[in-house]
């Protein structure tokens, strides 16, 4: 794949397989994608960190993969995973839990700001 020689690591869009739910957010490299390859487990790079792990190596709460796609440009991944346990370390099933804005509320929050509809400019 000639994605590496442009790219040291790419981002990972993650759902679960039946639901469709979105899960997290990740990133791979060479090795962790070739791991997830040969293993059908996730594997994910830890930029920060400069490391590869398993999803749940610490937590147990791993995720099997069914399939993986490429975006159009190919520079992001999609994983469609079975998750075993949670999916994050808070112990959501969503790494998704803050809400910044909701469009089919009558009242929205924005950034912390809460804003009513009858609100004047």
């Amino acid at each position: 794949m000639r994605v590496w020689e442009k790219y040291a690591f790419l981002p990972v869009a993650v759902t679960e397989y039946g639901s469709g739910k979105t899960l997290m957010v990740g990133f791979v490299n060479k090795e962790s994608l070739a791991l997830t390859l040969k293993t059908h487990k996730a594997y994910y790079y830890y930029p920060k960190e400069d490391k590869v792990r398993k999803k749940g190596a610490y937590s147990g709460n791993t995720q099997i993969v069914r399939t993986i796609k490429m975006n159009c440009k190919k520079d992001s991944f999609l994983f469609v995973v079975e998750q075993k346990g949670t999916v994050c370390r808070t112990g959501s099933d969503t790494c998704f839990i803050h809400d910044v804005y909701d469009f089919n509320e009558s009242k929205h929050e924005k950034f912390g700001r809460l804003i009513l509809d009858e609100e004047e400019n």
